[in-house]
């Protein structure tokens, strides 16, 4: 068990098959899981929650030399959580290089995020600012914020700017696959965006 923490519990940077496996971590101030870079690291069978920001946060792969970063979080709970930020998720991913891919987040159970305290939203899955190359498989969300997943693709739908599923936000194959969205809370089920694609907001 890890908790009682001001910060984040669990740092990797730039690890190579770490694994945080069947692990309580709690009453933290920040994240419980951070991944900063590497590759193969693994977040399994986790019970995550009451925590000040986010659950897992993972980012990773080699540029140079065209190696995915490979992280998996899988069948972990995560609930309660983002107390004391917003524009933030259970579980996040923040590469902002559409090299660092390879990603896998699958049979996750979330539910019961933060109220938004600032500006922006806490979402259940949250693919922020070009992250790419992530599969986000067979995962259940129920009361978190906006949506069940924010992610990003080269795409323009009208249908969905018109709906309230905002288009394109500059990430490549994110692809979300057999989400279920429970106990209402969430406004649309994906979130596309336009950052980086029409100039307003970062380029890789």
């Amino acid at each position: 068990m890890f908790e009682a923490c001001r910060r984040t519990a669990l740092t990797f940077k730039a690890c190579t098959g770490a694994t945080v496996a069947a692990s309580t971590v709690r009453h933290t101030g920040g994240w419980a899981v951070q991944i900063n870079g590497g590759n193969r690291d693994t977040v399994i069978g986790c019970d995550l929650y009451d925590l000040g920001e986010g659950g897992v946060s993972a980012s990773g792969g080699d540029r140079d030399r065209l190696i995915p970063g490979g992280h998996v979080i899988e069948y972990n709970i995560v609930h309660d959580i983002c107390q004391h930020t917003s524009d933030a998720g259970p579980l996040y991913a923040c590469a902002r290089d559409w090299s660092k891919r390879g990603t896998v987040i699958r049979h996750n159970l979330i539910h019961a995020a933060g109220d938004r305290i600032g500006p922006g939203d806490c979402n259940g899955i949250y693919l922020d600012d070009h992250t790419s190359g992530t599969l986000v498989y067979g995962n259940i969300v129920s009361q978190c914020g906006w949506s069940f997943a924010k992610a990003a693709r080269l795409v323009h739908d009208p249908k969905r700017a018109a709906s309230g599923t905002r288009f394109a936000e500059g990430s490549h194959d994110v692809r979300v696959m057999q989400p279920i969205r429970v106990k209402g809370g969430q406004k649309v089920t994906v979130n596309f965006q336009a950052r980086g694609v029409l100039g307003n907001g970062d380029a890789p």
